[in-house]
């Protein structure tokens, strides 16, 4: 029983860090995007 409280305890800081890193994921992956873009916009640019 005292392992299932220190879990229920611990449960919302991997909560936090679950949301964390999804947003952080989230942000790169934009930015992955945007520079995609970019580079595709530099490619057709050239080729025009």
């Amino acid at each position: 029983m005292d392992t299932f409280h220190w879990w229920l305890s611990f449960i919302p800081l991997i909560f936090a860090r679950i949301i964390e890193i999804a947003k952080i994921n989230q942000k790169t992956m934009k930015a992955k995007k945007i520079h995609r873009k970019k580079k595709f916009t530099f490619l057709y640019s050239r080729n025009n």
